[in-house]
């Protein structure tokens, strides 16, 4: 075998070839070059994550070899799921906080069947013979209805209340409905 075919084999050019072999010459001492190698240059002994798992385990413990995962109780992904799902709380944050993914918490979440949120339907609510004679607990109950952020409350003449958004004039919005309810 010629030098650059000696070479070629040890994934070196044949100048590095004669460097280290001029370096060994002069040393005149056995020594494994390939341990001087950069690491990018070193054959690689094993390309098996388990084997090396196996082989550098540190603890006689890890013995399953997923000693690195954190395992958590059901108590604990609940009260994390139950963090993410306070208003106006990051759920980004709230794993920052705790160390896991954000899609281990999303897991978690629909595990628990707690799902994306969906947006509320509306419906139409009509009140039978007017205002007048709304009993008071009804009243009551209308005024716990608070209209959505963005949104302000329009007192419409037969009595009923709708939401439209903030800045809507009431008389634009009573004409809108009285072009609505006589095309119906």
């Amino acid at each position: 075998m010629g030098h650059a075919e000696y070479a070629a084999a040890l994934g070196l050019s044949r100048h590095a070839l004669r460097i280290w072999r001029d370096r060994l010459e002069e040393s005149g001492d056995e020594m494994d070059w390939r341990s001087l190698l950069h690491p990018s240059a070193r054959a690689q002994l094993s390309s098996a994550a388990n084997c090396a798992r196996r082989q550098y385990r540190l603890t006689p413990d890890a013995v399953d070899g997923r000693s690195h995962r954190r395992s958590f109780t059901e108590e604990q992904k609940r009260a994390i799921v139950a963090e993410t799902e306070r208003p106006g709380v990051v759920v980004a944050q709230v794993c920052r906080r705790h160390g896991i993914a954000t899609s281990m918490a999303f897991r978690w979440r629909q595990e628990f069947g707690l799902t994306a949120r969906k947006a509320p339907e509306l419906a139409l609510v009509e009140i039978a013979d007017g205002a007048e004679s709304e009993p008071p607990a009804l009243a009551a109950l209308r005024n716990l209805v608070r209209p959505p952020d963005g949104m302000v409350a329009i007192e419409v003449d037969d009595g009923r209340r709708v939401f439209a958004p903030a800045g809507a004039s009431a008389a634009a919005v009573k004409r809108h409905l009285a072009g609505k309810e006589k095309a119906s």
